[in-house]
């Protein structure tokens, strides 16, 4: 396990350009893996019974220029596809994307504005103060179970030049080109506009998005051949189409197939229809699916993608919210509580987005908005371990899980168990002798009254174990 994990710290170093940088983020992506609670650097410091020193060093790491997110989640990238990680259709690693909300009340956090949940929970207001995040992550199948593997995430800031929508593929596109490799980007219904199909379209094959279309969502047919050419400018468009009517239409003109629809085999009811969509102006690829769970369109700008394909890619959609929920509540990563000395209190009541917020020196604001994505960004590469070590060597990681559960997994691990699991082994390196880098580097960091290798256990009561 820890040669594992060693081998892809070791990927990661060329992000950092210096070396006091690197050790700094290996005792950072560890402790966010041991914290027991979710108060940002503070809890990092507790999980490892790091010294008092060593917290202003932790603070200055994530405003450091010695490394940047970006470089950072490239090699990552990189690391899992040459792993064999990804999962290939048609010879394209599928990606998923979506964005998800963080609520923030503090008063000088750089970015934070109003924002409208769309939430049928009661207990969720309507308005909030808080960070729109875009979140890109790899699909990776084993043994029947696919999970979502994060490799990019930043916040969305409000642009005139880019909105929300186009910017994940931008992003994307940007990965694309960087690493040589052509994707499949699947998304929700909120990306089925003409920007989005446009921008894919025009990337030359590097990028094919796969999205939800809306209900209203309205075709031409391809018009035919006209022998005899009349006066007038030729028709680009055919007949009109509303695709949720087509439905209704005799059982007869649809196909059948068994497919995995999240995870379970049925019957699954189809039809593949090549029309003109008059946003981009051109020929795209229409999914009429039927399942157990209803009616839904898919629309995408692989014109030789089949159904089958489709639905399975679109079911795997789904897992990125599954990662939503671990880097959220199981590894604390939008606990960030950096804050800008230098940018005008905003009122934690929810406003129009009408009034940035003034800043006395911008670019150190810069700085602390780049500490906050540099902190999500370090969770992203403490989830991809456990999700890595749990995709790599999950028949090791369930034997030597100790902690009780209510159904214990037989195939994959959850990234839960991966982090008790691992968890459990930084301790024991940390309480013994072994010759460890790992545990060289944060013993170096480590609060001397404590003596580590006693039976005494002082270091578990330190670290809150």
């Amino acid at each position: 396990m820890e040669e594992n994990i060693g081998k892809i710290f070791k990927c990661l170093r060329p992000a950092f350009s210096r070396e006091a940088a690197f050790s700094l983020f290996v005792i950072v992506v560890v402790g966010i893996i041991l914290k027991a609670d979710d108060n940002g650097v503070s809890s990092i410091m507790r999980a490892l019974a790091l010294a008092h020193q060593t917290y202003p060093c932790l603070v200055n790491f994530f405003h450091s220029s010695a490394w940047h997110k970006d470089r950072l989640l490239l090699l990552w990238t990189g690391f899992l596809l040459r792993e064999g990680l990804g999962w290939e259709v048609n010879g394209k690693t599928v990606l998923v994307a979506d964005h998800t909300k963080q609520p923030k009340d503090a008063r000088k956090m750089p970015d934070v504005r109003t924002m409208r949940q769309n939430s049928e929970t009661s207990s969720k207001p309507s308005y909030f103060r808080g960070h729109d995040w875009g979140f890109i992550a790899m699909v990776s199948c084993r043994m029947a179970k696919s999970v979502a593997i994060p490799v990019w995430g930043e916040i969305h800031r409000d642009s005139e030049d880019e909105s929300r929508s186009v910017r994940l593929l931008g992003k994307a596109v940007e990965l694309s080109s960087s690493l040589g490799k052509s994707f499949y980007l699947v998304l929700d219904a909120f990306f089925s506009v003409g920007p989005v199909m446009l921008m894919a379209m025009r990337s030359g094959g590097l990028v094919h998005v796969l999205v939800r279309a809306k209900k209203n969502v309205t075709a031409y047919g391809i018009p035919a051949e006209v022998r005899k050419r009349k006066r007038g400018k030729p028709r680009k468009y055919g007949r009109k189409k509303k695709l949720i009517r087509l439905f209704d239409m005799q059982s007869s003109v649809f196909e059948y197939a068994d497919i995995l629809v999240y995870q379970k085999l049925e019957t699954v009811k189809f039809m593949t229809l090549d029309l003109m969509w008059k946003p981009v102006k051109d020929k795209l690829r229409f999914f009429l699916v039927e399942t157990s769970r209803g009616q839904i369109i898919l629309m995408t700008t692989d014109m030789s993608l089949t159904a089958q394909d489709a639905i399975r890619m679109y079911c795997a959609r789904a897992k990125i919210e599954t990662a939503f929920d671990v880097i959220k509540n199981l590894l604390g990563g939008m606990t960030y509580r950096f804050w800008s000395k230098y940018l005008a209190p905003a009122s934690r009541r929810p406003s129009k987005n009408t009034v940035p917020q003034h800043s006395l020196r911008p670019e150190k604001t810069a700085r602390t908005l780049s500490a906050i994505e540099n902190f999500v960004a370090a969770t992203i590469i403490a989830h991809g371990i456990l999700q890595y070590l749990s995709m790599v060597m999950p028949e090791q990681i369930i034997k030597a899980n100790r902690c009780w559960m209510r159904t214990y997994p037989k195939d994959i691990p959850s990234e839960f168990v991966a982090k008790h699991v691992v968890a459990a082994c930084v301790r024991e390196l940390l309480n013994s002798s072994a010759k460890s880098w790992i545990a060289h580097l944060i013993r170096k960091r480590q609060d001397k009254r404590f003596d580590l290798y006693s039976e005494s256990g002082k270091f578990k009561e330190a670290s809150g174990f």
